[in-house]
């Protein structure tokens, strides 16, 4: 499934909101619980890397900061721009690739939310966004990265799910590829007329450890883990990997 992360924003464009149920208030909740756990202030800089439909960054906005979005979907960056004029906020939008960040020691914060990471299809790829997130981060400053717990999805394995979104009917079909350490999931999407969409999605799986270790060979800190946005601590009980790091003085 080389470059789904391009196919399935183009197929789910201005639904992605509304295929899994994100509304403002659960941006802000997260949004809030970003800056609880970073301490970022108002004023500061910060990078919303993946910022798909700009639900983050525009909420970042709001609450005084400096915000720039990247992502490497045109489709999404165009919902994230109706949605910032919306809102009558200025954030600064970038086409481009995680993997290729053009800024460096630039941000105080950069975030990446909703399990946007893990894409790609070697290690060392995945590896190399953490270490174009350092080199985009100013000294001192810090990356939050949400992810899924990998070892909770193992033990609590569901191989369908369904579910019903204002008036789309989306049905998932999943798959873990104990070989690639990948999860492989199917997505169809079906609406109020009966057309019918589907995308295929397939994200590596990576451990606490595993991350940690990544993080720190790029040059970044682990300050802590928790569970969730309600900062529970993370064990093998929490869906939710969230990771925060520092670059170093």
């Amino acid at each position: 499934m080389d470059d789904w992360w391009r196919t399935t924003a183009e197929v789910l464009g201005s639904d992605y909101e509304r295929v899994y149920r994100l509304d403002l208030e659960s941006s802000r909740r997260e949004v809030d619980a970003v800056l609880s756990m970073s301490g970022a202030k108002p004023g500061a800089s910060v990078l919303d890397l993946c910022c798909g439909v700009g639900r983050h960054a525009v909420e970042f906005v709001r609450q005084g900061f400096e915000v720039t979005g990247l992502d490497i979907s045109p489709t999404f960056l165009d919902v994230a721009r109706q949605k910032a004029v919306q809102a009558g906020v200025q954030v600064t939008w970038v086409e481009g690739d995680m993997r290729d960040i053009p800024f460096e020691d630039r941000f105080d914060l950069v975030v990446n939310l909703f399990g946007a990471w893990g894409y790609f299809d070697t290690d060392a790829e995945n590896e190399q966004v953490f270490r174009c997130v350092a080199r985009a981060l100013r000294k001192g400053g810090r990356f939050l990265l949400d992810f899924f717990n990998h070892d909770w999805i193992i033990r609590h394995f569901q191989p369908f799910a369904c579910w019903e979104a204002s008036g789309l009917h989306c049905l998932e079909k999943r798959h873990f590829d104990i070989y690639t350490g990948r999860h492989e999931t199917t997505l169809v999407i079906i609406d109020e007329s009966g057309n019918r969409r589907e995308v295929n999605m397939s994200v590596r799986g990576y451990t606490f450890v595993e991350i940690k270790a990544m993080l720190e060979r790029a040059g970044l800190h682990v300050l802590e883990a928790y569970g969730d946005y309600d900062r529970r601590p993370f064990s093998l009980e929490t869906p939710r990997l969230i990771i925060l790091a520092a670059k170093p003085d």
